[in-house]
């Protein structure tokens, strides 16, 4: 598994401060990602990975995954990252590590987002950035293995691997009680899109945001 924090701001630059705090953040992840740490910046958005090594366990497959203006962080593994990868390399493309994160990369940026979610198969969540067309996706696997917890507060959208880093994010730190309730009186079973607080959100298994 990997640790990932980052966020946008609704404003043209972070600050220094705003920066430290990301990789205060991001290196408290290190539990789940003891390999490597990476961050990825630029002007109003910050994303940090602590990279647990699975397929490549060199530097080359360290996160996050950049090329121009495009970023990409990833938790977890493409079962079927290796035929796709020969696909790929017959029809011409050439590939530079041999890490499933490139693969899932290269396949965001030729075939989309849509068409990528529909054949990849493994446990993952994953953050991609395109600066060129300023947009961020942000995406879980179809059983909602691996985590993706997100707000939306003070003019910034938030996403991380853990709860813990979010709370901070809050004024204080209040109990959501539909989701406590609803725990209480269904065997241990909550809104999938929700968590047990106020604007901290859970994205779904199977969707992308």
């Amino acid at each position: 598994m990997c640790g990932i924090f980052g966020f946008i701001k609704n404003r043209e630059n972070l600050t220094d401060q705003e920066i430290e705090y990301a990789r205060k953040k991001t290196k408290k992840l290190s539990y789940r990602g003891p390999d490597s740490y990476g961050e990825w910046k630029k002007d109003n958005k910050f994303i940090g990975v602590q990279r647990l090594s699975i397929n490549d366990l060199t530097e080359s497959g360290d996160q996050p995954f950049l090329y121009e203006d495009k970023a990409l962080v990833f938790n977890g593994e493409i079962y079927n990252y290796l035929e796709l990868k020969t696909e790929m390399e017959n029809q011409g493309y050439i590939f530079k590590t041999s890490s499933d994160t490139e693969v899932l990369y290269s396949l965001l940026l030729i075939k989309g987002i849509d068409k990528t979610l529909k054949i990849i198969k493994g446990m993952f969540s994953f953050i991609f950035f395109d600066s060129k067309t300023n947009t961020v996706y942000g995406a879980r696997d179809h059983f909602g293995q691996k985590p993706f917890h997100y707000s939306f507060l003070n003019n910034t959208f938030t996403v991380a691997s853990e709860i813990p880093p979010l709370l901070n994010l809050l004024d204080k730190n209040e109990v959501n009680e539909v989701s406590f309730r609803t725990y209480l009186c269904s065997n241990g079973i909550i809104d999938p899109s929700k968590t047990f607080f106020k604007e901290i959100n859970t994205l779904k298994a199977g969707h992308y945001i």
